[in-house]
């Protein structure tokens, strides 16, 4: 029941008696009929596809010569095929616009079998210049390369693409304006909650040095928890100035020697702590160009931290040291204390969030948010890692100047 194709041709032949006659032959076809079948069936979908895509398609030799277009092409370009055909390539660019060097480049590489696509400056007939996407891959037909170019019109794109950087753009000055202004705020009333509480600071200690002898266990234990609310309240009100001062100071831009920053830091950290013994190790660390007075803050919360959180240990290690990559270095304070959860590492670098209870650690929740916002200022970031009662690492990574 299935069909079958044959091929015949007939021979001339002689008789003995020398009359002439025909002798044919058949030859079965059935493949070779196929395969024709299935190649006009398979350039008919091309040309379906071919004319129908929404994309302009030319298809050039390799000297850029325009062989065939499809519909998209005449109706991009407005020109008829005819047309097409014969105007030159470089017709069909703005020529103001364009570099026609960089083609060769795109050429040379799409015929080493490398697909190049990149945004170019079309051109149509009534001198309408539109920006467009260009993709050129190769083929190979009848022993010749053939260039097929896809372009797109991306004047859409272009005109959403522009919108939204404008919108970006507006809604950064809008955020700088309001941050700048919070700052503001944030160090006005800072500013103002110091006078009274220098008044209780003082009246306090007035208080005690006139009728400490007066006063009973209760009394005295009471008037601590006084002077000792007054100082955290004054810490906490200098490191919200801290930071508020950040937003608005102007920073220096110098050569900053890591070493030595990392040193002093470490000298005045430790002034404050007694009876500790630390084994720091401190590896090479190259210098940067930055604020050096702002990457010294960095420094001193960092080692701060790890000295605080490392208290609980017998032995403490604190290890600073500097990963070099290509763009950029990247610091880091390394600590074996009490560690951080992970789970909620997203809060570390915010304003008031803590992993641990005044009752365990002192702090005020600001020191490493100052990190993060000195860090971020320097085009930097900042992150941290690792585990409950194993230690972390905080890093932060500064870019190339």
């Amino acid at each position: 029941g299935q069909e079958r194709w044959f091929e015949g041709r007939s021979i001339p032949r002689l008789l003995p008696s020398g009359e002439p006659f025909w002798n044919g032959v058949a030859t079965e076809v059935t493949e070779r009929k196929k395969s024709e079948i299935e190649l006009k069936q398979s350039n008919t979908n091309f040309k379906n596809i071919y004319n129908l895509t929404s994309d302009a398609i030319f298809i050039k030799d390799e000297n850029l010569r325009i062989l065939e277009v499809n519909k998209a092409a005449e109706e991009l370009f407005c020109f008829t095929r005819e047309e097409l055909l014969a105007v030159p390539e470089k017709t069909l660019g703005d020529k103001k616009k364009n570099d026609y060097k960089l083609v060769d480049k795109y050429v040379k590489k799409a015929l080493n079998g490398i697909s190049q696509r990149f945004e170019w400056w079309g051109l149509k007939k009534d001198g309408t210049s539109f920006p467009e996407e260009i993709l050129i891959n190769v083929t190979v037909f009848n022993g010749k390369n053939i260039l097929l170019f896809t372009i797109r019109d991306i004047t859409e794109r272009k005109r959403v693409d522009e919108e939204l950087s404008n919108y970006r753009n507006r809604l950064e000055e809008m955020v700088t304006a309001r941050t700048a202004e919070l700052e503001s705020f944030a160090y006005s009333v800072s500013h103002d909650l110091r006078a009274p509480l220098r008044a209780i600071g003082g009246f306090s200690q007035i208080f005690m040095d006139e009728y400490e002898d007066q006063l009973d266990d209760e009394g005295k234990r009471l008037q601590k928890i006084i002077t000792d609310a007054t100082c955290k309240m004054d810490t906490l009100i200098n490191d919200i100035l801290t930071l508020s001062r950040l937003g608005m100071r102007k920073m220096a831009n110098q050569k900053v020697d890591m070493a030595k920053l990392v040193e002093d830091a470490k000298n005045q950290v430790m002034a404050e702590v007694t009876e500790r013994t630390i084994r720091w190790q401190i590896h090479k660390l190259p210098p940067i160009q930055g604020d050096r007075s702002l990457m010294r803050q960095v420094m001193v919360n960092l080692i701060t931290n790890a000295v605080k959180f490392t208290l609980p240990q017998k032995k403490t290690v604190i290890e600073i040291g500097c990963q070099t990559e290509a763009d950029g270095l990247t610091y880091y304070v390394k600590d074996n204390g009490v560690g951080i959860n992970m789970e909620y590492s997203n809060q570390l670098f915010k304003v008031f969030q803590r992993q641990h209870s005044d009752e365990e650690f002192e702090g005020t929740g600001i020191g490493l948010a100052i990190v993060h916002r000195i860090i971020s200022r320097h085009n930097g970031r900042v992150w941290a890692d690792g585990k409950v009662d194993k230690g972390a690492t905080f890093y932060f990574w500064l870019p190339n100047r």
